[in-house]
Protein backbone atom coordinates (compact mmCIF):
# COMPACT_ATOMS: atom_id res chain seq x y z
CA UNK A 1 0.00 0.00 0.00
CA UNK A 2 2.90 2.33 0.88
CA UNK A 3 3.99 2.83 -3.09
CA UNK A 4 0.35 3.11 -3.85
CA UNK A 5 -0.03 5.88 -2.00
CA UNK A 6 3.27 7.30 -2.69
CA UNK A 7 2.23 7.07 -6.27
CA UNK A 8 -1.44 9.03 -5.22
CA UNK A 9 0.08 11.74 -3.34
CA UNK A 10 2.96 12.35 -6.35
CA UNK A 11 0.36 12.70 -9.03
CA UNK A 12 -1.85 15.03 -6.68
CA UNK A 13 1.18 17.52 -6.12
CA UNK A 14 2.15 17.14 -9.68
CA UNK A 15 -0.97 17.64 -11.33
CA UNK A 16 -2.72 20.59 -8.91
CA UNK A 17 0.46 21.42 -6.80
CA UNK A 18 -1.81 21.39 -3.58
CA UNK A 19 -0.72 20.70 -0.43
CA UNK A 20 -1.90 16.70 0.38
CA UNK A 21 -3.26 15.12 3.59
CA UNK A 22 -3.04 11.64 2.83
CA UNK A 23 -4.57 8.95 4.75
CA UNK A 24 -5.75 5.43 4.20
CA UNK A 25 -8.57 3.54 5.82
CA UNK A 26 -8.56 -0.28 6.30
CA UNK A 27 -12.18 -1.69 6.66
CA UNK A 28 -11.24 -5.35 7.90
CA UNK A 29 -9.47 -6.60 10.91
CA UNK A 30 -6.58 -8.05 9.04
CA UNK A 31 -6.01 -5.60 6.17
CA UNK A 32 -2.94 -3.55 6.30
CA UNK A 33 -1.15 -4.94 9.42
CA UNK A 34 1.92 -4.62 8.21
CA UNK A 35 1.22 -1.23 6.58
CA UNK A 36 4.29 1.27 8.59
CA UNK A 37 2.51 4.45 7.33
CA UNK A 38 5.10 5.81 5.37
CA UNK A 39 7.22 5.16 2.22
CA UNK A 40 11.48 5.42 2.85
CA UNK A 41 14.09 5.14 0.19
CA UNK A 42 17.56 5.08 0.93
CA UNK A 43 19.80 5.52 -1.88
CA UNK A 44 23.55 6.62 -1.78
CA UNK A 45 23.21 10.60 -2.02
CA UNK A 46 19.19 10.32 -1.97
CA UNK A 47 16.75 9.43 0.69
CA UNK A 48 12.57 10.05 -0.08
CA UNK A 49 10.24 9.91 3.26
CA UNK A 50 6.50 10.03 2.91
CA UNK A 51 4.44 9.96 5.69
CA UNK A 52 0.57 9.18 5.28
CA UNK A 53 -1.93 8.52 8.10
CA UNK A 54 -3.08 4.52 8.64
CA UNK A 55 -6.77 4.32 10.00
CA UNK A 56 -7.89 0.83 10.88
CA UNK A 57 -11.55 0.82 11.67
CA UNK A 58 -12.17 -2.82 14.01
CA UNK A 59 -9.24 -0.75 16.33
CA UNK A 60 -11.82 2.32 17.05
CA UNK A 61 -14.41 2.85 19.54
CA UNK A 62 -17.61 2.37 17.99
CA UNK A 63 -19.80 3.11 21.28
CA UNK A 64 -18.11 6.96 21.17
CA UNK A 65 -19.04 7.01 17.47
CA UNK A 66 -22.61 5.91 18.12
CA UNK A 67 -23.01 8.43 21.08
CA UNK A 68 -21.09 11.61 19.71
CA UNK A 69 -23.62 11.87 16.96
CA UNK A 70 -20.92 11.55 14.00
CA UNK A 71 -23.62 10.86 11.46
CA UNK A 72 -21.52 10.59 8.74
CA UNK A 73 -18.82 7.99 10.29
CA UNK A 74 -22.20 5.70 11.62
CA UNK A 75 -21.83 3.93 8.37
CA UNK A 76 -18.88 2.36 9.48
CA UNK A 77 -19.60 1.84 13.12
CA UNK A 78 -20.47 -2.16 12.90
CA UNK A 79 -16.58 -2.19 11.38
CA UNK A 80 -15.35 -0.93 14.87
CA UNK A 81 -14.97 -2.31 18.37
CA UNK A 82 -18.54 -2.99 19.25
CA UNK A 83 -19.96 -1.70 22.66
CA UNK A 84 -18.40 -3.85 25.66
CA UNK A 85 -22.42 -4.93 26.38
CA UNK A 86 -22.77 -5.61 23.03
CA UNK A 87 -19.32 -8.48 22.68
CA UNK A 88 -20.14 -9.79 26.77
CA UNK A 89 -23.69 -10.36 25.33
CA UNK A 90 -22.20 -11.85 22.02
CA UNK A 91 -19.63 -14.07 24.62
CA UNK A 92 -22.24 -15.26 26.81
CA UNK A 93 -24.49 -16.46 24.09
CA UNK A 94 -21.92 -18.07 22.39
CA UNK A 95 -21.11 -19.76 25.14
CA UNK A 96 -24.38 -20.80 26.18
CA UNK A 97 -25.06 -22.27 22.60
CA UNK A 98 -21.94 -24.18 23.20
CA UNK A 99 -23.14 -26.17 26.62
CA UNK A 100 -26.55 -26.38 24.71
CA UNK A 101 -24.66 -28.55 21.72
CA UNK A 102 -22.90 -30.95 24.09
CA UNK A 103 -25.48 -31.43 26.34
CA UNK A 104 -27.49 -32.58 23.41
CA UNK A 105 -24.89 -34.77 21.92
CA UNK A 106 -23.16 -35.78 24.25
CA UNK A 107 -24.15 -36.06 28.06
CA UNK A 108 -25.29 -33.32 30.17
CA UNK A 109 -22.74 -33.76 32.72
CA UNK A 110 -19.86 -32.83 30.12
CA UNK A 111 -21.22 -29.23 29.69
CA UNK A 112 -20.31 -28.57 33.61
CA UNK A 113 -16.76 -30.23 33.41
CA UNK A 114 -16.27 -27.20 30.20
CA UNK A 115 -18.39 -24.49 31.39
CA UNK A 116 -15.27 -23.10 33.34
CA UNK A 117 -12.68 -23.46 30.46
CA UNK A 118 -14.72 -21.87 28.04
CA UNK A 119 -15.36 -18.84 30.65
CA UNK A 120 -11.60 -18.26 30.65
CA UNK A 121 -11.73 -17.06 26.49
CA UNK A 122 -12.28 -13.86 25.61
CA UNK A 123 -12.15 -13.69 21.70
CA UNK A 124 -15.43 -13.98 20.44
CA UNK A 125 -14.12 -15.16 17.41
CA UNK A 126 -12.42 -18.54 19.25
CA UNK A 127 -16.04 -19.29 20.69
CA UNK A 128 -17.67 -19.11 17.65
CA UNK A 129 -15.15 -21.52 16.47
CA UNK A 130 -15.30 -23.89 19.19
CA UNK A 131 -19.30 -23.63 18.41
CA UNK A 132 -18.58 -25.13 15.28
CA UNK A 133 -16.42 -27.91 16.42
CA UNK A 134 -19.17 -28.78 19.06
CA UNK A 135 -21.83 -29.56 16.28
CA UNK A 136 -19.42 -31.28 13.77
CA UNK A 137 -17.09 -33.27 16.20
CA UNK A 138 -17.45 -37.20 16.13
CA UNK A 139 -16.91 -37.26 19.87
CA UNK A 140 -16.22 -35.60 23.08
CA UNK A 141 -12.51 -36.11 22.83
CA UNK A 142 -12.12 -34.01 19.37
CA UNK A 143 -13.98 -31.38 21.26
CA UNK A 144 -12.02 -31.24 24.01
CA UNK A 145 -8.53 -31.58 21.84
CA UNK A 146 -10.19 -28.32 19.67
CA UNK A 147 -10.95 -26.63 23.41
CA UNK A 148 -7.10 -27.49 24.09
CA UNK A 149 -5.89 -26.03 20.61
CA UNK A 150 -4.31 -22.64 20.12
CA UNK A 151 -6.66 -20.19 17.71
Amino acid sequence: MNRRMINYMGYIIAQYGLPVYSCVIYLRRNAGRHDPGCYTQELPGHFIYVEYKVIRLSEMDGQSILEGGQAGLLPFAPLMKPPLGIERGGREHTMDAILDVLEIRFDPAVADQVAGRLRTIEDLQRLKQLHRSAVQVADLGEFQRALDAEA
